[in-house]
């Protein structure tokens, strides 16, 4: 499942869902990330996404995030 809001004319706004099963398993993984758009080729990248696993009959959860200034040639 992705879904996405445009937040202005330089800002989009992005969340993905992804499920997993299989075998008794279980993964789901929600990410959400904003991206801008700051100067001609220049943009800020940012990540949020975090994992709920099932594996082995216990549940494991892992979150992690990342910021990027990243320039475009």
């Amino acid at each position: 499942l992705n879904l996405g809001q445009k937040l202005g004319d330089r800002a989009r706004l992005t969340q993905s869902v992804q499920f997993e099963s299989g075998r008794g398993e279980a993964f789901v993984k929600q990410s959400m990330s904003l991206d801008v758009n700051l100067w001609p080729n220049w943009t800020l990248e940012s990540d949020f996404a975090i994992r709920h696993d099932t594996q082995s009959g216990g549940g494991k959860e892992s979150a992690e995030s990342s910021i990027e200034l990243r320039r475009r040639f």
